[in-house]
């Protein structure tokens, strides 16, 4: 099949990443009108060679550029010692895609410590002792966009 500029789509080409919604499909005085939408372009047509026209356009148009998907890294939280454990209770969405992965790190606080899944959007934190610590998400996106949320964390001295 050819449009009017010559660009050719063979047989059997198959065209991933290119959904078209049908809007309306009415009865003119002349034949028909229809409404499509392609992406983030939507038009109207009564001939079937300026349809055809323009969705060879859209095969070449560019992409819509990714969104970064959003992170959040939760509340922040306070244990009392000796309780020395917290969990971290993270999320993420993407408005265009699927998140892919997550990646918690400790940014500060006292040396000992023990992420039990690190690459888990919940995780617990292990091995805590007093003093403020601070733990950021890093949430990655299937075209690999990034965002970055931090949460912070009191251990303090209490009785039991």
């Amino acid at each position: 099949m050819a449009n009017n500029s010559g660009a050719v789509v063979n047989n059997n080409t198959v065209v991933s990443s290119f959904p078209i919604t049908i809007n309306t499909i009415s009865k003119t005085q002349t034949g028909y009108s229809i409404n499509l939408t392609q992406a983030d372009s939507t038009a109207s047509f009564n001939s079937v060679g300026n349809m055809v026209d323009w969705l060879f356009s859209r095969l070449n148009a560019p992409a819509p550029p990714n969104q970064a998907p959003v992170a959040s890294a939760g509340a922040d939280k306070t244990i009392t010692l000796p309780t020395n454990t917290v969990t971290l209770t993270g999320s993420g969405t993407d408005p265009d895609g699927a998140v892919t992965g997550y990646q918690w790190t400790k940014l500060s606080g006292p040396a000992q410590f023990t992420i039990a899944s690190a690459t888990a959007a919940q995780t617990a934190v292990n091995n805590l002792v007093q003093g403020v610590y601070s733990f950021k998400l890093r949430v990655t996106d299937n075209l690999g966009a990034i965002d970055r949320d931090t949460v912070g964390g009191n251990g303090k001295c209490g009785s039991a």
